[in-house]
């Protein structure tokens, strides 16, 4: 198993140019798809690198509040299910 650091190496110097993807995939004992597929992850998604962090920031505290509003929601359904249990419905 290589770590994401390695894996950013051996795309990137794919990505160079410098070598080819078979001598790059021998040199580093793995097959040319897979020097392949981390070329290609890294250029898919360098752009997101130089994305406004403020979208991300947005992203992230709306994904929180998706799973807050779920809780909450959970959580009424049980409170309702007790209280219907124990006969102490309104």
């Amino acid at each position: 198993m290589r770590s994401a650091k390695a894996k950013a190496q051996i795309g990137i110097a794919a990505l160079s140019n410098q070598s080819t993807i078979n001598e790059i995939a021998s040199k580093n004992n793995i097959h040319p798809t897979q020097v392949r597929r981390w070329r290609d992850k890294i250029q898919n998604e360098a752009e997101s690198l130089f994305t406004d962090n403020h979208q991300k920031a947005i992203a992230e505290k709306d994904k929180q509040m998706e799973e807050l509003y779920k809780q909450i929601g959970q959580q009424k359904v049980e409170a309702d299910w007790l209280k219907k249990k124990f006969g102490i419905i309104h």
